[in-house]
């Protein structure tokens, strides 16, 4: 009998982290589509503004540069550490 509740609650612990992870999912999707928005709009003023000059148009495309890439970086943190959890829960 032990078993079989124990089983049950690794069953559902693997859907509680399949719910967690889709859900981290969906909401870092939304999060890059409104920084990709963000992007093309700060991208587009700086071509057609003629105020802005080099200085900050190189500081811009560092801005956007870096935000890509810390995105990247939390997307591979989180998913490695989904992983693990999915390990440890796996041999339990």
């Amino acid at each position: 009998m032990e078993n079989e509740k124990g089983l049950g609650l690794q069953v559902d612990i693997a859907n509680f982290i399949d719910f967690i992870k889709s859900s981290f999912n969906a909401t870092l999707e939304n999060i890059y589509e409104i920084q990709e928005l963000s992007e093309k709009v700060l991208s587009e003023i700086s071509k057609n503004e003629k105020a802005i000059h080099d200085d900050a148009e190189k500081a811009l495309k560092d801005f956007l540069n870096t935000s890509r890439k810390s995105r990247e970086e939390f997307r591979n943190v989180m998913e490695n550490s989904f992983k693990q959890l999915e390990d440890i829960f796996k041999k339990g």
